[in-house]
């Protein structure tokens, strides 16, 4: 999320602070031209940002988030730390703390995140503004009614991508198998890949038509999702 912040130029480097225990990631923070801080301890007294965004292990949390109750009567607190909830949040800052829920996924430093948004009534218009100019910059932003709406998008929107990777992976070996250069076998992967996905999105009909008019009957592509479409396949 910070390298699309940077790479958009939503926030200007010199007004992000990162909190990171871990050297090698504050180090890698750093590289971006932010201000990097070992511990909440370290940031100045006069620190005031208008937005916190939470990232970690849901375990982490209940030991690391009290030490920002201080900020909390003034920012806005965006997470992305999976399966931590608004009231869990709430419960550890103050019921009346501005909390937003996002989840995104693994392209987020090329803006193809994706990321969906949960907002308790708390936020104000202006912080909602920054919030999601903020998350846009990590892919097109969705707001969600129920927050439970989330957790169900989560196994799509954040694991697609390991599949596809995988799918490109075998795409790939199975190339070079019969005699491609490894280089080409990886590009016509990806080529069809991104191309099948544009398709599916400008096409307007249901996904079930667009694969039944791409498979010729008796054909290779009818042979492999024979496999890929029986029970224990996808």
């Amino acid at each position: 999320m910070l390298q699309g912040w940077v790479a958009a130029k939503v926030v200007p480097p010199n007004q992000i602070s990162v909190v990171e225990p871990a050297d090698d990631w504050r180090h890698r923070a750093g590289l971006l031209g932010v201000h990097c801080f070992a511990s909440v301890k370290a940031l100045s007294d006069a620190a005031a940002p208008d937005a916190v965004v939470i990232t970690g292990q849901s375990p982490d949390l209940e030991t690391a988030l009290p030490q920002y109750r201080a900020l909390a009567p003034r920012a806005v607190f965006i997470s992305v730390a999976a399966g931590v909830t608004v009231a869990r949040i709430e419960g550890v800052l103050g019921g009346a703390t501005s909390v937003i829920c996002a989840a995104s996924s693994m392209p987020v430093p090329v803006g193809q995140g994706s990321p969906l948004m949960y907002v308790n009534k708390h936020v104000s218009g202006r912080q909602l503004d920054l919030s999601a100019a903020l998350v846009r910059s990590c892919g097109s932003v969705r707001v969600v009614d129920d927050e439970s709406q989330i957790d169900t998008a989560t196994p799509i929107s954040g694991s697609v991508p390991a599949y596809v990777f995988y799918l490109i992976e075998c795409l790939q070996s199975a190339g070079q198998h019969q005699g491609l250069p490894g280089e080409m076998a990886l590009a016509l992967a990806c080529e069809r890949a991104d191309d099948a996905a544009r398709l599916a999105m400008a096409a307007g009909v249901p996904q079930e038509k667009q694969r039944r008019h791409t498979t010729s009957p008796y054909g290779t592509i009818a042979a492999a999702l024979s496999i890929l479409m029986a029970n224990a396949g996808l």
